[in-house]
């Protein structure tokens, strides 16, 4: 009688995601060595909630002591975004309606730096949204934005 050696079946199975990892090694770098632009979120969503741009800058950002922290978000051009955050702080976007824009991508690492704690994608029309962060007493967090989709 012949013995036959079990068969094993493997799958591989390849992500779908997108390659951001051009768009990783420069938010560390932005991380890394700044410039930092100091910012106070603030409480509520108006013309006075501060305003960030998609500039290649990291910023310090000052959460409210209790409650979420809004700082308002200017996208010079249509697309994916991806926002970087060097601490693990609940994060959302709103058009300018409050109407919730769905994340199409959140990450607790990346490969290129142990600084980012969290990056999240979300596609954006020109004009602007917020950005929601905490609520969260740990402290500033540090952001950079970077432009998702390829150069």
């Amino acid at each position: 009688m012949i013995k036959s050696a079990p068969i094993v079946l493997v799958l591989l199975v390849t992500a779908c995601g997108e390659d951001y990892t051009a768009q990783d090694t420069r938010a560390c770098g932005f991380f890394d060595e700044g410039p930092y632009d100091p910012i106070t979120a603030t409480s509520f969503k108006d013309a006075q909630t501060p305003e960030i741009g998609d500039e290649p800058v990291a910023h310090t950002i000052t959460l409210p002591a209790t409650g979420i922290g809004y700082v308002r978000f200017t996208a010079e051009r249509a697309g994916t975004y991806l926002v970087y955050l060097d601490r693990a702080v609940t994060f959302a976007v709103q058009d300018e309606g409050s109407v919730p824009i769905a994340l199409s991508d959140s990450e607790t690492s990346v490969d290129a730096c142990a600084t980012v704690k969290a990056r999240h994608a979300f596609s954006l029309s020109t004009g602007g949204a917020f950005l929601a962060l905490g609520p969260d007493t740990g402290g500033p967090v540090n952001l950079v934005i970077e432009a998702g989709d390829a150069d």
